[in-house]
C-alpha cells in the first residue's frame, strides 16, 4: 500500500499540508486524469485576482474633457495628424518585426517545451497502466495468501480446499484456476481439473523452484498451461503442504514445502488493457520479464508470445524506464518493481503533437491579428480583459466561500480563457480530492478488518469501527494509549523483539498474535504491520491490520488436544505418553535419579463390560483414571494406552521404594467398588514395575520390560504388582 508524503499527515490531521508552489502549470498525457492533490492544483494556478494597474481603468472625468475640447476645436476627439499616421506606422513597424521574431523564438520554445511535456506524460501513462497491472497481481496475491490460511489445507483435506478455491475465485473466472503444487512441480490439485482427476507436472516449473527456494512470492513469464493447454502467467506463493494423509477427500502429498499457484491466461491481460480506452493512435503492450508479449491492445491474441520490440528490448537492459523516438512515433516503457514486467506506449507523433500545433497555430493568429488590428484593438482587448477578469475573480470568489460548483466562463481574451479553464480544472480536482478522501474514509470505517493507526512513538492515533468491534473498547479509551494496551501475555519478549526487527528492518512484519480484549478475554488475530516514513525518511506512523482468526485457532488447539488426549478419560494418550517419557528420561540422565514406568491392566474388566453393557464399562474407566491421578504426584504422568491398560510414569524418585508406595495407593484405590445407576461394579489391577536404569536405558526397553512383569503378577493372581527382572 502506498501513500504519499500528503495523504500519510492526512491521515494523522485529517487535513492535507500545502505543497511548495509549482514553477509551471501541470501537465498530463491525453486521456490520463491528474492525480495532483487539489492543494498541489491550488499552488500551480496563477493569481486569480491580480490588482488593476490605475491607467487600466476608464476615468470618466478626462473622457469628458477631452469632449469639451474636440468640441471647442472643431476636432474629433483623439484624432492625429496626417504626420502623426506615418510615424505611427513607422512605429509599428519598428516594434513589429521584433515582436515577430520574439513570438517565433517563444512559440519554437513553447513548443519544444510542450512537447518534452507531453513525452513526459506518455511516460507517466506507461506508469499508470504498470500500476494498474501490479495492482490486478497484488489483488490476486492477497487471495492466495487467505487461501494459504484455510484449515482445510491445514488439516490435509485437498478435497475440500479444492472447492474452497474455486469459490474464491468468484464467478466469471473462466480458464484462470488456483493449484497446489509440490515441490518437484507435481501438481496436486488445480481448480481447472475435478478432484480425482490425474494431474500432470506444472508447465511452470522454474516458477515453482524460484519460490521454494527464495520462500518468496514470484511472477512467471508466459508459458504452457497443462490442463487447458493455453498461454498463461502465473502468480505463485510458497506454503507449506500438509503431511501424507490417506482417504476420501485427501491425496498423498508426503508434506513439506510446496507452492499455491494462481494461473491466468493471457486473454485476461488482454482485457485487462483493452479496458483502459487508451486515445486514438495509441498502442500498449505487456511483456514478461524475457521480452516476450503477454498482452497487444492492437494486434490481438495473435501477438502473444512474440518477441518485443527491439528498441525497447535494447533500451530495458539498461534502464527500468525511459522513452524512445522512433520512425515518426514515441515510444514510453516502464518495467515494474514487482512483478518485472514490461508496459511499453506506441504513440503515433502526429496524433501526440496534433492539438499542440494547432494550439500553436491560434496563438500566432491571435498574435498577428492583435498587431494588425493596432490602436484600435487595445482599447477592446483591454475592456474584455477587465470584463473576463472580473467574471474570474467573482468565480473565484465563490469557490472561497465553498460554493460546490463554481466555474469560471470560458470567454474572453485565449490567455484569459486558457487560465479560466485551468481554474475550472483546478476546483474539479480539488472537487474530486474530496470525494476520495470522503471514498478513503468510508472504506477505512467501512473495512471488514480492524484498522489502527499508531503514531512514531506507537501511541494510538485512530482506528476503525471494526477494531472497536473486535477489541471491545470505546474509541475515546484507546486515542492516546500505547499499543501495548493490548498485550494479552501469552508471548515471550522474545517474540516482540523478532517482530520489531523485521519491522525496522523489512518495513513490515505479518503473522498472528494473541491480543487482549477490554473485558479481558483473549482474541487471535492474523496482524499486518506496515512502517510509513515520511519525505526525510523518519518513521512517520504505523499502519495495523486485525484479521479476526479465533474460531480457527481455538479449532487448531482442539484438534491438537484430540491427537494427544484419550477422549473418555481425559488423560495423555500414548503420543503424549512417548514424549513426556522421553523428556523425564532426558532429565533422568542429567540428575541421575531413578524413573519408574509401571504398566497396569484392570482385572475383572472385561466381565464388567459384558455383563452391564458399555456405558458400565466406560464409567469404571473414567473413575479409575480419576482415583489413579489421585494417589500419584503432581509431576507424574497418568495415561491410557487404549481399552483397560494404564500407565503410570513417575519420575524425579528419591528412591525406587518411593515408586513401590504409589504402585500400592494405586493397587488400594482400584480394587474399592465404582458406583453405578444400578448397584456397582469391582475391579482390581494387575502392575507391572520397571525401573531406569536398572531395567532398561530407553523408552522402549523400560515399556517393554513393565508391560512383562505386569503379566507376571497377572499370573501371580492378580491385583498386585511385580518389578521386572534386571535386565
Amino acid at each position: 500500500m502506498r501513500n504519499t508524503g500528503a495523504t500519510e499527515d492526512a491521515k494523522q490531521d485529517g487535513k492535507l499540508p500545502p505543497t511548495q508552489p509549482a514553477t509551471q502549470p501541470p501537465t498530463q498525457p491525453p486521456g490520463q486524469a491528474s492525480d495532483q492533490t487539489p492543494d498541489q492544483a491550488f499552488d500551480q494556478a496563477p493569481n486569480l485576482a491580480p490588482d488593476l494597474a490605475l491607467d487600466q481603468v476608464p476615468n470618466k472625468a478626462s473622457d469628458h474633457a477631452a469632449g469639451q475640447s474636440a468640441v471647442l476645436t472643431g476636432k474629433p476627439a483623439g484624432a492625429l495628424p496626417a504626420a502623426g499616421h506615418g510615424r505611427l506606422a513607422a512605429l509599428f513597424a519598428i516594434v513589429l518585426l521584433p515582436a515577430l521574431a520574439i513570438g517565433c523564438i517563444f512559440a519554437a520554445t513553447l513548443y519544444f517545451e510542450r512537447e518534452r511535456q507531453l513525452e513526459n506524460g506518455a511516460l507517466q501513462t506507461a506508469r499508470a497502466l504498470s500500476q494498474v497491472v501490479d495492482g490486478l497481481l497484488a489483488n490476486r496475491q492477497a487471495r492466495l495468501e487467505v487461501l494459504a490460511l484455510s484449515p482445510q489445507l491445514a488439516a490435509g483435506d485437498l478435497a475440500a480446499f479444492q472447492r474452497q478455491a474455486s469459490a474464491a475465485m468468484g464467478p466469471g473466472a473462466g480458464d484462470s484456476a488456483v493449484a497446489l503444487i509440490r515441490a518437484d512441480g507435481q501438481q496436486l490439485m488445480n481448480t481447472l481439473a475435478p478432484w480425482g482427476t490425474p494431474l500432470p507436472k506444472t508447465g511452470a516449473l522454474e516458477l515453482v523452484a524460484s519460490v521454494v527456494a527464495s520462500g518468496q512470492p514470484a511472477v512467471s513469464g508466459l508459458f504452457t498451461g497443462t490442463v487447458r493447454r493455453r498461454p498463461v502467467v502465473a502468480l505463485a506463493i510458497p506454503v507449506q503442504l500438509p503431511a501424507r494423509r490417506h482417504g476420501e477427500g485427501s491425496r498423498a502429498n508426503g508434506g513439506g514445502a510446496g507452492v499455491l499457484l494462481y494461473g491466468q491466461p493471457v486473454a485476461g491481460l488482454q482485457e485487462v488493457l483493452a479496458r483502459q480506452r487508451l486515445p486514438s493512435g495509441y498502442g500498449a503492450v505487456l511483456l514478461d520479464r524475457a521480452g516476450t508479449v503477454l498482452a497487444h491492445s492492437g494486434a490481438g491474441p495473435e501477438a502473444t508470445g512474440t518477441p518485443g520490440e527491439p528498441l525497447i528490448l535494447a533500451a530495458l537492459a539498461t534502464r527500468a524506464e525511459g522513452k524512445l523516438g522512433g520512425d515518426g512515433h514515441l515510444l514510453a516503457y516502464s518495467r515494474s518493481a514487482r512483478s518485472g514486467w514490461t508496459v511499453a506506449l506506441r504513440i503515433e507523433r502526429d496524433v501526440l503533437l496534433l492539438g499542440l500545433r494547432r494550439g500553436l497555430a491560434g496563438a500566432a493568429a491571435a498574435v498577428l491579428a492583435a498587431l494588425c488590428g493596432g490602436a484600435a484593438m487595445a482599447w477592446r482587448f483591454n475592456r474584455r480583459t477587465l470584463r473576463s477578469l472580473a467574471r474570474l475573480r467573482e468565480a473565484a470568489g465563490r469557490a472561497a466561500q465553498g460554493q460546490l460548483g463554481a466555474r469560471a466562463p470560458l470567454d474572453g481574451p485565449r490567455e484569459i480563457a486558457t487560465l479560466a479553464q485551468q481554474f475550472n480544472q483546478m476546483l474539479a480536482a480539488r472537487e474530486a480530492a474530496e470525494r476520495r478522501l470522503h471514498l478513503s474514509a468510508s472504506v477505512f470505517s467501512a473495512a471488514s478488518e480492524g484498522i489502527m493507526l499508531a503514531n512514531a512513538e506507537l501511541r494510538i492515533i485512530d482506528v476503525n469501527p471494526a477494531f472497536l468491534a473486535m477489541s471491545g473498547y470505546a474509541r475515546h479509551e484507546l486515542l492516546g494509549q500505547s499499543t501495548s494496551v493490548l498485550q494479552s501475555g501469552r508471548h515471550a519478549p522474545d517474540f516482540y523483539d523478532a517482530m520489531w526487527h523485521a519491522i525496522d528492518t523489512q518495513g513490515h512484519w505479518q503473522g498472528q498474535i494473541w491480543d487482549r480484549r477490554r473485558d479481558g478475554t483473549l482474541f487471535a488475530a492474523y496482524l499486518t504491520i506496515t512502517r510509513v516514513l515520511d519525505r526525510a525518511g523518519e518513521v512517520s506512523h504505523y499502519i495495523a491490520l486485525f484479521t479476526d482468526i479465533t474460531d480457527q485457532r481455538l479449532q487448531q488447539e482442539e484438534i491438537e488436544r484430540a491427537a494427544h488426549i484419550d477422549p473418555l478419560t481425559q488423560l495423555p494418550n500414548r503420543r503424549l505418553l512417548a514424549d513426556r517419557l522421553q523428556q523425564a528420561l532426558a532429565r533422568a540422565r542429567r540428575q541421575g535419579g531413578p524413573l519408574a514406568v509401571c504398566a497396569l491392566d484392570l482385572d475383572g474388566f472385561k466381565a464388567v463390560n459384558d455383563e452391564r453393557g458399555h456405558e458400565a464399562g466406560d464409567a469404571v474407566l473414567v473413575e479409575v483414571a480419576q482415583r489413579l491421578k489421585r494417589v500419584v504426584r503432581a509431576n507424574d504422568t497418568v495415561a491410557r494406552l487404549g481399552g483397560d491398560e494404564f500407565l503410570l510414569l513417575l519420575a524425579d524418585l528419591d528412591s525406587p521404594g518411593q515408586a513401590e508406595e504409589i504402585v500400592l495407593r494405586a493397587l488400594q484405590a482400584v480394587r474399592q467398588p465404582v458406583p453405578l445407576g444400578e448397584g456397582s461394579a469391582q475391579v482390581s489391577a494387575s502392575i507391572g514395575l520397571a525401573f531406569y536404569p536398572e531395567h532398561g536405558r530407553d523408552a522402549e526397553t523400560l515399556l517393554r520390560a513393565s508391560d512383562g512383569a505386569m503379566y507376571v503378577a497377572k499370573r501371580r493372581g492378580r491385583d498386585q504388582f511385580s518389578r521386572a527382572q534386571p535386565a
